[in-house]
């Protein structure tokens, strides 16, 4: 019998293996979701964050995510503080990886401009979006998108704060911002602003942004360069991917190949088939215009299936375009089955395109988020949660268990391809008792914040499990080992959710 020291080696944090949320995507935080649903979305998004993060891997965004959709600017700014590198903390998790292309282009500008260091990207980055009025839609802050004279006083003070060799303030700008929504976003700016340098070191003063993160990549920092995959060992059979337009052309193609008795799937094909014969069809151009051309025209289980084609596309796009990985988590905006089935349906459109399947396994899944019928808690304290569980994930005296903890969970994840039934079952074991272990451990730190984590094995003879994360009436459920299809609701039958939310069990996605 194989023993806790054969299981080696261990999980390091510095792995670049990481999920990408789709539940940050900025059309989850926008008009068409009422202030409760958009609530309820941020909470989809920090539960499913924790999960990811209680599991050892980073969540993985790019700049603009992290600038400009609203959700993923709280969560990550309340990240953020809470995992501010001190020197009591130099040996901890790394919760986020931030990535942009090496250069931006100011308007008026034919060239990308290459930033001149790490410290300076993630804040001009956002400057050179506000400076082009005509070109970028502020969706965070819709009342700053259409005031251009503020607009462009505060890119011009944002620039200044990129170039300061240290961490700044919003005292410059406090002057410029009219509600307190503006102020919010911005305090969550400068957070992640202050966390990334607060990894840099000394090189963020005197290496290119290009080198320092070509450098940094393979140990563990939070900057990377997003790279051209349709040139660089490309994925996908031809560029034309990357625009809705062929991906909802090839849609048309591989919904032959997915079997439904759902009558309105062939509703949508045939409204998809409509738009498509347009061939200056501003639906194409981005997914807002997309949903406000379909909406009037369809059904609301049609209108979810395309929503849900698109953002798929969107999301698969940039985890690939930033990860170059199979990991992902998916979170349909609806419980209806016809979200569900718009994922799918994205899922293999996107298979179908790629010049040969994946090989790695899909691991991390969010599958589920319900309300129970309790009453509503409020806005989520995503700042008090975040504090509590930076200060278990950075402990030193926590530092080895997660390490066991993370070991132990690769080890069963490799042990349900290939290997044999005791083998794979002395790993689950292994992991069950460790993790359950953790999970008292991180319950109790986190007693005061209402969150509680615990470990569920499903059916014993399918040696499978899931982590799930629940804060007060809301629990978010994370594929652990397994397949994705494995994972189940926890919530007793009798209690029903009562709101939108994700909701889906689905096949190994990219």
């Amino acid at each position: 019998m194989a023993s806790l020291n054969d299981l080696k080696p261990a999980i390091t944090t510095s792995s670049s293996d990481g999920f990408v949320l789709e539940s940050a995507d900025s059309v989850r935080f926008g008009d068409e979701y009422n202030p409760e649903e958009r609530e309820r979305n941020r909470q989809i998004l920090f539960g499913e964050l924790l999960c990811g993060l209680l599991m050892g891997e980073p969540v993985w965004t790019n700049a603009i995510f992290a600038f400009d959709s609203a959700g993923m600017v709280q969560v990550l700014g309340a990240i953020a503080r809470a995992f501010h590198r001190e020197s009591a903390r130099s040996n901890q998790h790394l919760p986020m990886i931030i990535a942009a292309y090496g250069g931006d282009v100011l308007p008026g500008q034919k060239t990308a401009r290459p930033w001149s260091n790490p410290n300076e990207f993630f804040l001009r980055c956002y400057a050179h979006r506000l400076d082009n009025i005509v070109g970028f839609t502020v969706s965070a802050t819709p009342e700053l998108d259409k005031d251009t004279d503020r607009r462009k006083k505060i890119a011009a003070a944002m620039i200044q704060h990129a170039e300061s060799p240290v961490a700044c303030n919003l005292d410059d700008l406090r002057a410029e911002l009219k509600s307190q929504q503006e102020i919010s976003h911005f305090r969550d700016l400068y957070s992640i602003d202050g966390f990334l340098r607060s990894w840099y070191g000394p090189s963020g003063k005197n290496q290119s942004f290009a080198d320092y993160a070509s450098d940094q990549e393979q140990h563990g920092h939070p900057v990377r360069l997003i790279r051209d995959w349709t040139t660089d060992h490309p994925r996908f059979k031809d560029s034309g991917v990357k625009h809705l337009r062929r991906y909802c052309e090839q849609a048309l193609e591989i919904a032959k190949e997915i079997k439904t008795e759902l009558g309105f799937f062939s509703e949508a094909q045939g409204l998809l088939r409509l738009e498509l014969e347009n061939p200056n069809n501003e639906a194409f151009n981005n997914r807002t215009l997309f949903r406000k051309k379909i909406k009037p025209l369809s059904s609301p289980e049609v209108y979810n299936v395309l929503v849900e084609l698109a953002d798929g596309h969107y999301v698969r796009m940039q985890y690939t375009e930033l990860t170059r990985s199979a990991r992902e988590v998916t979170s349909p905006a609806g419980t209806d089955p016809a979200a569900a089935l718009g994922e799918i349906w994205a899922n293999a459109t996107t298979r179908s395109l790629m010049i040969q399947p994946d090989l790695v396994q899909s691991w991390q899944f969010i599958t589920k988020l319900k309300s129970r019928p309790s009453a509503s808690t409020g806005p989520l304290d995503l700042d008090g949660i975040a504090f509590r569980f930076a200060d278990f994930m950075t402990d030193p005296d926590r530092r080895n268990d997660l390490s066991t903890y993370q070991r132990l969970l690769s080890h069963a994840r490799a042990a349900q391809i290939g290997s044999d039934l005791d083998r794979r079952k002395y790993c689950f074991d292994a992991l069950y008792r460790h993790v359950t272990q953790c999970c008292e451990k991180i319950n109790i730190q986190m007693n005061d914040v209402g969150v509680n984590f615990a470990f569920n094995p499903l059916e014993s003879c399918s040696l499978t499990g899931s982590l799930t994360m629940s804060y007060l009436e809301h629990v978010a459920i994370s594929q652990a080992t397994g397949d994705a299809d494995a994972a189940i609701d926890p919530t007793p039958s009798s209690e029903q959710p009562v709101s939108r939310g994700s909701d889906n069990a689905l096949p190994s996605t990219l």
